[in-house]
């Protein structure tokens, strides 16, 4: 496995502890399924009209991008690691109110995924829904846990992540260097410990 990519793996497993990295592998996955001629497939399909199965294929496909733009809207340091610098300046919000609002998101986009008609999808075409729904499901059922409470740890945390964060950002230009500067890191990762401290206590 290369350098680069074991470190990205590393690091979105022990930094952005409430979005799964599986989340992302299957966002990718479907995306990469999409380049590659899945509505010609669905032509030769006889029991759904083309037409109907096109635009349920497309349909998923925009249902896709629309998750994968979250993700990387709300994980801004994996979108730095991976190229996508529009979000440079930022970094995860771990506050209750964005931990709360990820919640809500992910069940509507589950709710969304699950809504849409595989029948007479192409293979991939389905393993793409189901496989999204199913890391859904997972992300919903983990958040029980509360791992956010836990945002310290020998494996990972602010002490070694802020270090980690550097060697796996480009730094092409001057604004690369400003919007490193401008990440605050002492923004919402002190309330969630907090909480998991006072229920610890109590």
């Amino acid at each position: 496995m290369p350098v680069r990519l074991r470190r990205l793996i590393n690091w979105r497993l022990s930094k952005l502890k409430l979005r799964l990295f599986t989340t992302l592998a299957v966002s990718c996955t479907a995306l990469w399924f999409t380049n590659f001629g899945t509505l010609t497939e669905a032509n030769s399909i006889h029991s759904t009209p083309a037409q109907s199965v096109e635009q349920r294929i497309k349909k998923l496909h925009d249902l896709l991008n629309e998750q994968w733009e979250y993700v990387l809207r709300t994980s801004p340091e994996f979108a730095s690691i991976i190229g996508d610098k529009r979000y440079n300046d930022k970094l995860s919000d771990f506050s209750q109110a964005a931990i709360d609002s990820d919640r809500r998101q992910t069940r509507i986009f589950l709710q969304k995924f699950e809504a849409i008609d595989t029948t007479g999808f192409p293979e991939q075409e389905q393993l793409n829904r189901d496989l999204m729904v199913r890391n859904l499901r997972q992300q919903l059922e983990a958040a029980k846990f509360k791992e956010w409470e836990m945002p310290v740890t020998q494996f990972g945390g602010i002490h070694i992540d802020a270090a980690q964060l550097v060697s796996s950002l480009s730094f092409s230009t001057v604004k690369d260097y400003e919007d490193y500067i401008a990440q605050d890191w002492a923004v919402n990762n002190s309330a969630p410990a907090r909480e998991g401290a006072r229920r610890v206590g109590t």
